[in-house]
């Protein structure tokens, strides 16, 4: 049913501006463009203003590669503060006022190198080819009134999971003191020989696990030890710290804060938004 109704809306908008070419605007970077509703009295954005969007883009102007509304209700995005690449849609949107639905016509090579910036454009995208977008400007808010905002609700959230996570040492018996970062380390089995460092490859095996008990990732069941190089942002802070502490052969638990993990982003589908995390941890090799 969302599909179809997707569908429905999009065959609207485009009805409204007209199938062929000559019915669209072009700017002078090959931007193509039809306003279906424009509120010229509206607001349009400063740069680093807050985009609050419906964003839909299709290839062939009839097949559907995103639609924001499956992934969230509220698509954001900042209105860029720097030079916007020619032939960019960013540029179309500049255009849009509070309130206003537009098609844009623009390059999918532009598009995914500038605005998504990948690499490689995806396999199903030709060079030369082009986007069809349709954005509905739902809102536009201050850019710094909406990070101020943010900080404040990341503030509130990480001193609710900090409530938690003491309650839960306290509960536990756990005399570990944190460290300065606030991790938690508990050695399970002594370890021997020297302590790794930053710039050495390590081995590990770990069991990953929410503060409620709820497992979310085990090596030990894929049989697949994670190796990688220490201080080299190839793992979560409070991982990378805590292992850099470890001596081979060691078993260790590391409780973190997510400020050390995920902090307010989480990983999709994986790990919720200022989780705490507890890791059992053992150094295989280094």
């Amino acid at each position: 049913m969302k599909n179809i109704t997707k569908i429905i809306a999009a065959a609207a908008m485009l009805s409204a501006c007209g199938t062929q070419l000559p019915d669209f605007q072009t700017t002078d970077d090959g931007i193509e463009y039809c306003f279906v509703e424009n509120n010229k009295d509206s607001a349009v954005a400063k740069p680093g203003d807050v985009w609050n969007m419906d964003f839909d883009y299709y290839i062939h102007d009839d097949s559907l590669i995103y639609a924001s509304r499956d992934v969230a209700q509220d698509f954001l995005m900042y209105a860029p503060k720097g030079s916007v690449a020619d032939g960019s849609v960013e540029k179309g949107i500049l255009m849009m006022h509070k309130g206003d639905s537009a098609v844009f016509r623009a390059s999918a090579e532009v598009f995914f190198r500038d605005v998504r910036k990948m690499k490689k454009l995806p396999p199903y995208v030709k060079p030369g080819d082009r986007l069809t977008f349709h954005v509905r400007m739902k809102d536009i808010y201050d850019g710094a009134e909406y990070q101020r905002q943010i900080d404040e609700y990341n503030e509130r959230m990480e001193a609710q999971e900090l409530l938690i996570l003491h309650d839960y040492v306290r509960n536990e018996g756990i005399a570990a003191q944190p460290s300065e970062s606030g991790l938690y380390k508990i050695i399970l089995t002594p370890g021997t020989g020297t302590g790794t460092a930053a710039g050495k490859k390590v081995t590990v095996h770990f069991v990953g696990s929410f503060i409620d008990g709820r497992e979310f990732d085990n090596s030990y069941k894929r049989n697949e030890p994670f190796t990688f190089q220490l201080g080299a942002g190839k793992s979560i802070a409070g991982f990378e710290e805590g292992i850099a502490t470890m001596k081979k052969g060691e078993k260790c638990r590391l409780i973190m804060p997510s400020t050390l993990g995920y902090g307010s982003r989480g990983v999709s589908g994986r790990i919720p938004a200022f989780a705490t995390l507890i890791f059992d941890v053992e150094l295989l090799d280094f």
